[in-house]
């Protein structure tokens, strides 16, 4: 409605709920929950569900890049989500990339400057319908079937998601007509444990649009 001049933003609604890995063992609530499982908010439950693995059937696929500021616990600079790395990621603040500068370029930057680098990243923003079995966080069994979702993914995530969406290319298929089986593998580097994402693309599941 925003886009086509019928609302002009100032209405508040709901986000749209977003698919990520667990990393909090436990709630607010003293609730167990399970690390390295994927989560999500569904809006007909009202809470988080946990489970894995999620069958994710993906209908866009975009990038953004964002600058966050941990004393502020705020991110302070996007950019435009954009659909190919020849569009120009116009951000907020009036630059680019929000100041992301490539690796090659960095080596006259101060230790500060490097810091600052650290904390502008691109995004990779995956749309889609999101299904799996799960448990709420008291345990309860709940089942989310073709939620209205964004994966939004960056790091060691980055690069599974987009490999997935050269397979689905590269078989000449439409992505929305194709499944992802998403699944977690626990990475260990040092004292930190950290969590990545598996997936296996059904590009042959041969979906439709109504």
């Amino acid at each position: 409605m925003q886009a086509i001049g019928q609302d002009d933003g100032s209405s508040t609604g709901s986000n749209i709920p977003r698919l990520a890995i667990n990393r909090t063992p436990e709630d607010d609530d003293g609730n167990q929950l399970p690390v390295g499982h994927f989560t999500t908010y569904d809006p007909s439950v009202g809470q988080n569900v946990y489970g894995k693995p999620v069958t994710f059937r993906p209908f866009i696929s975009a990038m953004q890049y964002m600058h966050y500021d941990a004393e502020k616990g705020e991110y302070i600079n996007r950019s435009i989500i954009f659909k190919s790395w020849k569009e120009e990621a116009i951000d907020i603040l009036g630059g680019t990339k929000c100041g992301k500068i490539a690796f090659k370029d960095r080596s006259s930057l101060t230790p500060e400057q490097l810091e600052q680098q650290r904390t502008i990243r691109c995004y990779r923003l995956l749309y889609g319908l999101l299904s799996f079995k799960g448990v709420k966080a008291n345990g309860e069994e709940h089942t989310v079937s073709n939620l209205p979702t964004l994966w939004r993914v960056t790091g060691t995530a980055f690069a599974p998601v987009g490999s997935a969406l050269d397979q689905i290319t590269k078989r000449k298929k439409l992505m929305f007509t194709t499944t992802l089986s998403v699944d977690t593998k626990r990475q260990k580097k040092g004292g930190n444990v950290y969590y990545t994402p598996e997936i296996a693309v059904n590009a042959d599941a041969g979906l439709e649009m109504s």
